[in-house]
């Protein structure tokens, strides 16, 4: 018989049941409904296989870099390059003394081109590089002088007159000219 405590009450006599094992419940599968056959279909013709291409390994993204203008290699201006002194007579140039057929290294801007047929270079001298500068606009104006239509003013700039005396059409826009010069 099983201990009890004060307070609780003695378990009356039920039939012990053995414990079973529960299964769970399996759900119910609905039937499939029966597809009907389908009419067999001719076989279409072989396609003559393409040769594969193999494919390429793919490469990994870089990042963007912003491009940038390829700044020009600077060359330098005046290079010190080989001459040749030719002639008879010593040439003193830039506290030396070069003797007739002697051999030496001096800056382009060194020898005046004056010397120039005596002094030969034995390398290429290389060329000034020539910036193009933009036109500019013409600051003059020829308007005519007042209501007239046979006489002109030069206006520069500034807004203020060119001329003292009234000019012909002409003779206005040679002195333009010459002004913009």
């Amino acid at each position: 018989m099983e201990r009890t405590k004060k307070n609780e009450k003695p378990p009356e006599n039920e039939p012990e049941v053995p414990e079973t094992p529960e299964v769970p419940e399996t759900p119910e599968v609905p039937e499939t409904p029966e597809v009907p056959e389908t009419p067999e279909v001719p076989e279409t013709p072989e396609v003559p296989e393409t040769p594969e291409v193999p494919e390429t390994p793919e490469v990994p993204e870089t990042p963007e870099v912003p491009e940038t203008k390829e700044e020009p290699i600077p060359v330098d201006p005046d290079p010190i390059i080989t001459w040749k002194k030719m002639g008879g007579g010593s040439l003193r140039l830039a506290k030396r003394l070069i003797p007739p057929g002697a051999t030496f290294k001096a800056r382009v801007s060194e020898i005046p081109k004056g010397f120039r047929d005596v002094v030969i270079p034995m390398e290429l001298i290389p060329e000034a590089q020539q910036v193009t500068v933009p036109p500019v606009k013409s600051a003059f104006q020829v308007v005519p002088r007042g209501k007239s239509k046979s006489m002109f003013d030069i206006i520069g700039a500034n807004g203020k007159r060119m001329n003292e005396q009234p000019l012909t059409k002409a003779v206005a826009e040679r002195l333009k000219a010459d002004l913009e010069k």
